[in-house]
């Protein structure tokens, strides 16, 4: 394989929006999470900071812990690894142009934690936008879950509204629409 490291200022843009669309969006999924798994963990109004801004495996851990006392979040570990494992390549990955596959193809090489192997996958713009698919989908089930749990505020009117039954979206195709392979673990 015949691969180019995408020097600062050559990246695509079309790369660069959805790196950065996928960051955003994880952050914010991120906080909904530290929210739901210390809600469910009865823990205090506060307690969400102590899952806020800790590794993706703590995250992990805490829906591991709260999927004890409530299905819906057993249900949020696998798809939320999946998330978590990709978003943390396309984050701390370092980008390679892949020539041979075409445009819009790279590999991504990220250190392996406490190894001196490294990490490398294939990726294309297409699984990008797969991952962000896959991260509003995990919001929109957050967000129902959440909603359950305790009364949420009504945008404008600051009134306290109390949701009992919503349909959850399916969580399935998260991991099955995972393009690539995240099985190396969390690291």
């Amino acid at each position: 394989m015949t691969a180019e490291l995408v020097s600062v200022g050559e990246h695509d843009n079309e790369l660069a929006t959805l790196v950065g669309h996928v960051v955003l969006e994880a952050t914010t999924l991120d906080y909904w999470i530290c929210h739901l798994v210390a809600t469910v963990l009865g823990d205090g109004p506060d307690q969400w900071r102590c899952y806020w801004g800790q590794t993706g495996q703590a995250l992990i851990d805490g829906l591991e812990r709260a999927g004890q006392h409530d299905e819906r979040l057993a249900r949020l570990v696998a798809p939320t690894k999946s998330v978590v494992l990709r978003r943390n390549q396309v984050v701390h990955g370092l980008w390679f142009l892949d020539p041979e596959r075409g445009p819009g193809a790279y590999e991504i090489a990220r250190p392996i934690r406490k190894s001196d192997d490294s990490d490398e996958r294939a990726v294309s713009l297409a699984d990008l936008h797969q991952l962000r698919t896959d991260i509003r989908r995990l919001d929109d089930y957050v967000y129902v879950v959440l909603s359950t749990l305790r009364p949420l505020r009504q945008y404008g009117t600051g009134e306290l509204v109390e949701c009992t039954q919503l349909i959850l979206p399916s969580l399935d195709e998260i991991v099955a629409n995972a393009s690539w392979d995240v099985s190396a673990g969390l690291g």
